[in-house]
C-alpha cells in the first residue's frame, strides 16, 4: 500500500512524465550534430581521398608527355636511319634520349 501511494502523489508523476519529454528533446539535439559531422567526415573523406586521386597530377601529366616526345622522336629516327641518313648502328632510343635530356626509369621517361 506505501508503494502505491507514493507513486500515486502528484509530485512523483509530474518528475516522471517532465524527464520523459526532456530525454526526447536532449536525443533530438543529440542526434543532428551526430548526423551533421557523419555527413562533414564523409565528404572529407570523399575529397581527400577518391575525388583527389581521379585527377592526374603534375607528374603524371609529365610523364605523359615525355612518353608522346620520345614517340614521336624515335619515330623521326628510325625513319631517318632507314633512309640513310643516320648510322645503323645508332640506337633511336638512345639519341633521343640524349637529344631531349630525357632518362627513362622503371619504364616511364622522366627529365635528368
Amino acid at each position: 500500500m506505501q508503494s502505491g501511494a507514493i507513486q500515486n502523489t502528484s509530485g512523483w508523476g509530474r518528475y516522471k512524465g517532465k524527464l520523459n519529454r526532456d530525454g526526447g528533446a536532449c536525443m533530438a539535439r543529440l542526434v543532428t550534430p551526430v548526423i551533421l559531422l557523419a555527413f562533414i567526415g564523409i565528404a572529407y573523406w570523399y575529397w581527400s581521398g577518391p575525388y583527389q586521386n581521379s585527377a592526374n597530377t603534375p607528374a603524371v601529366d609529365d610523364t605523359k608527355k615525355n612518353a608522346e616526345i620520345m614517340a614521336q622522336c624515335i619515330a623521326q629516327e628510325n625513319f631517318a636511319i632507314e633512309d640513310g641518313a643516320r648510322d645503323l648502328g645508332e640506337n633511336a632510343e638512345e639519341v633521343c634520349a640524349d637529344e631531349n635530356g630525357l632518362l627513362k626509369m622503371y619504364g616511364e621517361w622522366y627529365h635528368r
